[in-house]
């Protein structure tokens, strides 16, 4: 995918799929892909058709000109698309699969702005699928936000997870708890990622 190399990130999800499930949401260690941070979100299922944009890396926040924490997953997308990204969302979690998505935007100054989007599924602390973990890429060109996101194009493919995962990504992860990073089940708010400490990246989560 061109802007961003989402390859760290899937190797790691890949790598978490014991047995071919879905992996939990406490299982994703940030520091195996700390070049991704500021481009990572994560969307929460609340009810059938509506997901909560649960956590958000400033890359977002900053596309959309506020901060995006509790707002829903289609405020991101055009009028026109919102049905569509929900549909989409519906999938990803239900059959369960991942999808790569085409997504183009047009700024204040009228400028196309070209993205890649990367959604996984994730499981809860409850073990239900209702956690989606995304990437978006890094722009090419400036842009002046606020930016709403069309869908030129989607890919969705359905997880087989009756058998285990073949594709030689799985290996034993490093615990939580050292570097800064602290273990989610030992921390107040499950659905925080506590990255390592770096001067230009904040993450912004949902505390609700």
């Amino acid at each position: 995918m061109e802007n961003t190399n989402f390859q760290p990130l899937i190797s790691h999800w890949e790598g978490l799929r014991t047995d071919g499930e879905v992996p939990f949401r406490s299982q994703i260690d940030p520091r195996l892909f700390p070049d991704l941070l500021e481009n990572i979100f994560i969307f929460e299922q609340i009810k059938p058709e509506e997901y909560r944009i649960r956590l958000a890396g400033m890359l977002l926040c900053e596309m959309m000109g506020f901060e995006v924490r509790g707002q829903t997953a289609t405020s991101l997308m055009q009028t026109r698309y919102r049905d569509k990204i929900t549909l989409l969302l519906g999938q990803v979690l239900a059959r369960p699969g991942f999808a790569e998505l085409n997504l183009v935007a047009q700024d204040l100054n009228d400028r196309t702005i070209v993205l890649k989007m990367l959604l996984l599924p994730l499981r809860s602390d409850f073990g239900d699928v209702t956690r989606i973990l995304g990437c978006i890429s890094t722009p090419v060109l400036p842009y002046t936000a606020p930016l709403r996101f069309g869908i030129a194009g989607q890919k969705f493919t359905a997880l087989d997870t009756t058998m285990p995962d073949l594709r030689g990504f799985a290996e034993t992860q490093a615990a939580f708890g050292t570097d800064g990073i602290h273990a989610v089940t030992s921390n107040k708010n499950p659905d925080k990622l506590e990255p390592p400490k770096r001067g230009h990246l904040r993450l912004v989560s949902n505390n609700d």
